[in-house]
């Protein structure tokens, strides 16, 4: 029945239950289970004491719902997270330095304000904590504040501002500025839309307007996302999925992966000094043995062992650039192919403006913020947000959207400045304004404002009037 063990196994008892009645038991019933455990075998009070601190943290993160039999796999974003902070909680060393990478991810408000909990518990008995976050809660209740500067690539990534909280929010910074209320996040009001009534859900959905699926973790707003998609295929809508559970291949790049690589492709091939070579698409691949370089088979690095350690580095005959030195050499208007691979996309758009394919991607990279990135540069380097906004251009430059399309997105603002998400808002006033829908799956608390319907999933209540009244404040019209 999925749980992995004999039946041998299964059917071995503890105090009148079988190894398969307790894997079954959520969060709450194996809390019982284990007190009573505790309570009638005295050897076994340190264990029992050991998992019940664990179990008080993951019922904290988690709820009492979730099954101790529950795959991984089949967890939400936010599940998944809060079982990774688990762990990390659960143990509790001292005078370690602990590093999060946006650990809030599919994170509801009340969520997010118990993992700030957890992190100033951490702080407290000798430990550092470096928090790589976009949330202005966490970016407001820091000690120290390290920002960065707004952009990325060679725009971005500058030492701005390197000091105390307090200092932090009396400086001038592109972040401190919406902090201090002196900038902030522009949403237009739209009259309301036409409602489509969902029966079988009892849900409506405005039509042309921004849907936001919200509520807790673990509350199964996916699977109500899924079924909202399905009945609105059903009623004959264009349904365009963007999904933040994104596999890649190892080689891909920026160029690959957004589909660019095609268009510039389908350009050079028809050049007289490529037809001269004899070259077709796949010399142009370095997924293929005709066009990938030699030393490194199309990865641009090459592994080499010192001892124990194995490190990447650099393949010195394509210098990363993946494809043989013949391919590189190409001369495309006045360029050569190794210098083209080096371009921004802003620098691709303006060079090659005249390409129609690429002309249709000009406003959607432009407008979702992504023109700095390198055109050979590896998709496993990027943050969840540069991969998320890359898949979204990806798919939506691949599909001209119909008049009354559908946009389904999975947590479009991960990882994103405020600056960012003001771009995101103008992206979406663009589709409404040509009466496109968008229905939004995410848990970032500014999404509540940015939404103009909202569709609770959650019993409980997630956002309390406190933490309500701190997100509101960044936005000019709520």
């Amino acid at each position: 029945e999925g749980l992995k063990l004999s039946l041998h196994i299964l059917n071995s008892k503890i105090y009148n239950y079988t190894l398969k009645e307790i894997l079954k038991m959520d969060l709450k019933a194996f809390e019982e289970f284990i007190k009573l455990l505790e309570k009638k075998e005295e050897e076994f009070k340190n264990f029992c004491a050991n998992i019940l601190k664990i179990l008080s943290i993951g019922k904290d993160l988690l709820g009492n719902r979730i099954k101790l039999s529950t795959p991984v796999f089949q967890l939400s974003a936010g599940q998944k997270k809060a079982l990774e902070l688990l762990l990390v909680f659960s143990n509790q060393i001292e005078g370690c330095m602990y590093i999060f990478d946006e650990p809030t991810l599919g994170l509801d408000p009340n969520l997010r304000k118990k993992l700030l909990n957890y992190l100033k518990k951490l702080a407290k008995i000798s430990n550092g904590v470096i928090l790589i976050e976009h949330d202005p809660f966490f970016i407001s209740e820091a000690d120290f504040v390290i920002e960065l500067g707004y952009g990325g690539g060679e725009k971005g990534g500058y030492l701005i501002f390197a000091d105390t909280k307090e200092k932090f929010l009396n400086s001038s910074t592109p972040t401190s500025i919406y902090l201090k209320g002196e900038s902030f996040l522009e949403k237009p009001k739209i009259s309301k839309k036409e409602e489509i009534f969902l029966k079988e859900l009892n849900i409506s959905i405005w039509k042309g307007a921004i849907n936001l699926i919200w509520g807790d973790t673990s509350c199964e707003k996916e699977g109500l996302w899924e079924k909202i998609k399905h009945c609105i295929k059903n009623l004959g809508f264009s349904v365009i999925e963007v999904l933040s559970n994104l596999k890649i291949r190892e080689k891909d790049t920026v160029a690959t992966f957004s589909g660019i690589w095609e268009d510039l492709r389908n350009f050079i091939i028809h050049l007289p000094n490529v037809k001269a070579k004899g070259f077709a698409a796949k010399h142009l691949s370095f997924f293929t043995k005709e066009g990938a370089c030699g030393a490194c088979q199309g990865k641009g690095y090459k592994k080499i062992k010192t001892g124990k350690f194995e490190e990447k580095i650099i393949c010195e005959e394509c210098f990363g650039k993946k494809f043989n030195p013949e391919v590189l050499s190409l001369e495309v208007k006045g360029f050569s192919l190794f210098e083209i691979l080096d371009f921004t996309l802003e620098e691709v758009l303006t060079v090659f403006e005249r390409l129609p394919s690429l002309k249709e991607k000009q406003f959607l990279i432009e407008s979702l913020g992504i023109s700095y990135l390198k055109l050979s540069q590896s998709v496993s380097e990027l943050s969840g947000g540069e991969l998320n906004r890359l898949f979204l251009c990806k798919t939506l430059g691949k599909k001209s959207l119909a008049q009354d399309a559908f946009v389904f997105l999975s947590y479009p603002l991960q990882g994103l400045h405020f600056k960012d998400i003001q771009k995101f808002i103008n992206w979406c006033s663009f589709l409404i304004e040509k009466n496109i829908t968008c229905v939004i799956l995410d848990t970032n608390p500014l999404s509540y404002f940015l939404a103009d319907n909202i569709i609770n999933v959650s019993k409980e209540k997630i956002f309390s009037e406190e933490l309500k009244k701190f997100y509101q404040k960044f936005f000019n019209n709520p």
